[in-house]
């Protein structure tokens, strides 16, 4: 994949082929009945299945086009990027503002107005006006709200994704600044940055999004030093909800290990991603309901890679609690150490807790949640508050 490959040649180098083949099996694992998928890569679709033209929700992957909408109108002084819409765009203004990072699309929504306002048009107008149409998505239908809505299909999002190599849609300052990894008030990095997810896998910088709604799942994948995205559209949510996505690490996703393994580092010796894949099939049997086979898995994860079970790894936190497994103790305590208020991984931490019946540090743990001030919304307050009913 060196620069100076011709792009003809550069199609064989990211053996889409390989990839072709893992994703039907990952797609016939999850049950996915559709499912559309792209690869761009320098200006260029270099591979694509038989669907590119089939129209799916996006789902949640809207916040990005929302994200660059803002940018542009800051960078045209309409609109000041100020703290308040900082930490709206990177899902760090739940509880105590600039805390945590927690997903909330409701609170995201209130851009919808704020661009209004700013731009002088409704949120769909302006969505046509500023990236659909110049972009000639002929496909896409716009939302009306920040958070979700559009149906697009994977030709359309090859020219968005062809537009954000370029500088076609913002600066390259205005991208900069959407791609960095929001900090905490405790001076941490978070996983996300302004609309868009922002991680680092293997020394490479990605930055994605993903998208999850009733019948829908996708994924919006890039590698921005090689100009090189993974596009997929789906008619369901397991591809997201699976991976738990929202927690922030695309390596979750088997779709996305298998880009990274297949495309991105095709050279990488199979064994760099063995910890990932174990720890995504235990989560994919979890998912299914396949609860011992799940445990089986993780536990020979955990034998290969004992450093895993003192990660700071929300996702595997939640596993690991839920299946009752002592590592639940060391990983809660390296992920309470990052983040001492997380609401999710006190509520995990709560639910192992209670399983072991030690029911005064489990309510304890739950509290954490419930008597927070400001309080948070994230979906472990529910959670929480059920538990601590039972517990009474």
């Amino acid at each position: 994949m060196a620069a100076r490959t011709a792009p003809q040649d550069r199609v064989q180098a990211l053996n889409p082929l390989r990839f072709a083949r893992d994703l039907n099996r990952i797609r016939d694992q999850l049950r996915v009945p559709k499912l559309s998928a792209a690869i761009v890569e320098s200006g260029r679709l270099v591979w694509r299945n038989d669907a590119a033209t089939t129209p799916f929700p996006i789902a949640s992957v809207t916040k990005t086009m929302s994200a660059v909408l803002v940018m542009q109108l800051v960078e045209e002084g309409r609109l000041m990027l100020d703290t308040n819409i900082q930490r709206i765009l990177s899902h760090t203004s739940d509880g105590t503002p600039g805390e945590e990072y927690l997903y909330n699309s409701a609170i995201f929504d209130s851009l919808t107005s704020v661009v209004e306002r700013a731009g002088a048009k409704p949120f769909a107008e302006q969505l046509i006006d500023r990236i659909i149409q110049p972009l000639h998505m002929s496909q896409t239908t716009p939302a009306t709200r920040a958070a979700n809505g559009i149906i697009s299909t994977t030709a359309d999002l090859t020219k968005y994704a062809v537009a954000l190599d370029g500088n076609h849609l913002v600066s390259a300052k205005s991208k900069a600044a959407m791609f960095t990894s929001t900090k905490s008030t405790r001076g941490e990095a978070l996983p996300y940055g302004l609309g868009w997810f922002r991680q680092t896998y293997m020394n490479e910088q990605v930055v994605w999004h993903f998208g999850q709604d009733v019948d829908a799942g996708s994924l919006f994948l890039r590698i921005p030093t090689r100009k090189l995205t993974l596009i997929v559209l789906s008619d369901s949510a397991v591809i997201s909800d699976a991976a738990r996505l929202l927690n922030g690490n695309v390596a979750r996703s088997p779709i996305a290990l298998a880009f990274f393994k297949d495309v991105v580092f095709p050279n990488r010796d199979p064994k760099a991603f063995e910890r990932d894949e174990l720890e995504n099939r235990a989560l994919l049997a979890f998912y299914l309901g396949r609860r011992d086979e799940s445990a089986t898995i993780i536990k020979e994860a955990l034998a290969k890679f004992p450093e895993m079970g003192s990660s700071d790894d929300l996702t595997l936190l939640g596993l690991l609690a839920q299946l009752q497994l002592p590592e639940t103790e060391p990983c809660a305590t390296a992920v309470l150490h990052e983040h001492p208020s997380l609401p999710p991984a006190w509520y995990y931490y709560g639910l192992y807790l209670l399983k072991s019946r030690r029911y005064r540090e489990a309510t304890a743990s739950f509290k954490k949640i419930t008597d927070h001030e400001p309080p948070w919304h994230n979906w472990s307050v529910t959670s929480a508050t059920e538990e601590l009913k039972q517990l009474q």
